[in-house]
């Protein structure tokens, strides 16, 4: 007797589930560790099971990278309201949050921002979530630019800010940060010589 067609929803479900063992398994042993093998291995089925609902590991995890921008993008813009509510600066928010998200999680900001995974790029939902964070950072940048020590083109402007954020934020996860000044000093520090002190 031919096996029973999965619905679709079923078909999402088990999608979610592979990607959400994966995703334990890479904080649990690392990026290299994670294989289309051993995620099978890890749900009890075969390598051929998990390659009948993606392509390749690099599809695996842009599917995650895609749900952890979607989350950063939330609480970024989770912060933005709550600065807007009280008439503080929300580009202030969107900086001192960016950070707060990388030391919360610091495996996830590893996995969206230091782990080379080039296929990302093809990945319409990947794509969409990153420019999302990456459009709230420059429109909030157009909107506050009066308020910034540096000026320039907006674009250019919101790249450097986050170059110098994500710079920062790599020395540490990376334990590079041993010439004296600790993240949490360096921090304030970045945004005083960033915003205008009123």
């Amino acid at each position: 007797m031919a096996r029973k067609a999965l619905t679709p929803e079923q078909i999402e479900a088990y999608r979610k589930k592979l990607c959400e063992t994966a995703y334990a398994l890479y904080l649990e042993k690392g990026y290299e560790a994670v294989s289309m093998r051993a995620l099978g291995t890890r749900m009890g089925s075969s390598a051929m099971m998990a390659y009948s609902y993606f392509e390749s590991k690099d599809d695996v995890f842009a599917t995650i990278r895609a749900g952890l921008f979607q989350r950063l993008g939330e609480s970024l813009s989770e912060s933005l309201e709550q600065a807007q509510s009280s008439q503080e600066s929300g580009l202030q928010a969107l900086f001192v949050e960016y950070a707060q998200f990388a030391q919360r999680e610091p495996k996830a900001y590893q996995l969206l921002y230091l782990i080379n995974q080039p296929g990302w790029v093809q990945h319409p939902a990947t794509v969409l979530a990153h420019t999302k964070v990456k459009t709230l950072l420059l429109e909030q940048t157009k909107k506050e630019q009066h308020n910034l020590v540096i000026q320039g083109e907006a674009e250019v402007v919101a790249h450097i800010l986050w170059a110098s954020l994500h710079g920062l934020i790599t020395l540490e996860l990376s334990g590079q940060l041993h010439h004296g000044h600790a993240f949490k000093e360096l921090l304030p520090a970045m945004h005083k010589n960033f915003f205008k002190q009123v």
